[in-house]
């Protein structure tokens, strides 16, 4: 269950800092971002 718990903190951690993006944008469940490298667009989909 560590592996698990461990998991869980990194998943918000990146969420997290995909929020702190200025290209940062949320649809009803999807969240929008940028990568601050190469451009590429992010999107994750999240549960309510």
């Amino acid at each position: 269950m560590v592996f698990s718990r461990h998991f869980s903190d990194l998943i918000v951690f990146y969420f997290q800092w995909l929020q702190s993006l200025p290209s940062f944008r949320q649809s009803f469940n999807v969240t929008f971002g940028e990568c601050p490298y190469c451009s590429t667009p992010i999107s994750v989909k999240t549960r309510r």
